[in-house]
């Protein structure tokens, strides 16, 4: 009986172990989902900086475009009423 007891207690010690390793695993699980989670909205917010520099680049770009559309009118209208345009 007592042989039947002390293997009973193994068992039982074993098991409080995988119990233990367990927990442990679910911690470090938990852990890992609360990395992954910041990592993924440091992701989210440099991506979000990035867009928001080339929308503003872009921006910049349509007023330098717009810009240069309206000197080109000008240089075109001057042009028009030029020394070639009096003599064309």
């Amino acid at each position: 009986m007592s042989d039947q007891f002390q293997e009973i207690l193994k068992k039982l010690e074993k098991l409080d172990q995988l119990v233990a390793g367990q927990a442990l695993l679910e911690r470090r699980i938990d852990s890992l989902h609360a990395s992954v989670r910041q990592i993924q909205e440091q992701d989210l917010v440099a991506m979000m900086s990035a867009i928001q520099g080339v929308a503003s680049t872009a921006n910049g770009n349509s007023a330098r475009i717009a810009r240069l559309s309206e000197l080109l009118e000008i240089l075109c209208a001057d042009g028009e009423s030029g020394p070639r345009a009096a003599t064309g």
